[in-house]
């Protein structure tokens, strides 16, 4: 058990479910921060389900607070509990606020059995329902918050959803938002595409736009070329005709 590890747990503002797995894990690690015990051994320890467990290692890994290794093929996964002083500036710092998981989540999913029609001793069918991550909700928001044209919600977190992004792709979408608000065409919000038509289109995917500085720049640039190409370079700007155009 690393009591330093412990100690930087107990001071987290995490949710109950992830702070008590993030506590068992710590309690599990050596003084490097590694420890590898098992879902089981997880489950015992917080009173936890599988799913319970799975989801707020993932929501946590996510956050930044550890690294899982697979190194130990077949065996029990090793994590590597990161540096506490990295907890609070992790580039995902928005997971760490996610709200603590129901009680209903926290209880194992249930299982519908279907009997086949026909004589008895006939084989039976049991469909397990699919379960939905429930931080792709919280990511969307923080998408929604990043986009600056603010329309139709229902049908971009319809969209948001089709995509069903993964923390890279996340971070990849909200980077290309802050290229796109620095364009001239975003500077005006009927230019700026409803936000559901730019997730539809893949819109993180287009060719970075150029920026408000950068345009005035090449317009500049352009003007003066175009001034010295008709003056040889020997004329003031000031003396060109007044009908004379440049692109």
């Amino acid at each position: 058990m690393s009591v330093k590890l412990m100690t930087a747990a107990w001071d987290t503002k995490l949710a109950s479910v992830r702070k008590l797995v993030l506590l068992a894990l710590c309690d599990n690690a050596n003084d490097q921060g590694q420890c590898y015990p098992s879902v089981k051994t997880l489950e015992e320890k917080c009173s936890l389900s599988r799913r319970s467990i799975f989801q707020a290692i993932s929501e946590l890994e996510a956050a930044g607070f550890l690294i899982k290794d697979e190194i130990r093929a077949g065996r029990s996964t090793v994590y590597q509990i990161t540096n506490p002083c990295t907890w609070r500036t992790s580039a995902v710092d928005a997971l760490v606020h996610l709200p603590h998981h129901s009680g209903a989540e926290d209880a194992p999913p249930p299982v519908h059995v279907a009997h086949h029609s026909g004589a008895g001793g006939a084989p039976i069918t049991i469909n397990e329902p699919s379960i939905e991550p429930s931080v792709n909700h919280h990511w969307f928001e923080n998408f929604w918050r990043a986009y600056p044209r603010k329309k139709s919600k229902g049908n971009a977190e319809k969209a948001f959803a089709k995509i069903r992004p993964n923390e890279q792709l996340l971070r990849q979408i909200l980077a290309a938002i802050e290229r796109a608000k620095t364009s001239a065409d975003w500077q005006q919000e009927k230019y700026i595409p409803h936000p559901a038509t730019w997730l539809n289109a893949r819109g993180w995917e287009d060719v970075p736009m150029v920026s408000v500085s950068n345009s005035s720049s090449d317009r500049d640039r352009k003007r003066t070329e175009f001034l010295n190409e008709l003056t040889g370079g020997n004329r003031d700007a000031n003396t060109i005709d007044a009908n004379s155009s440049w692109v």
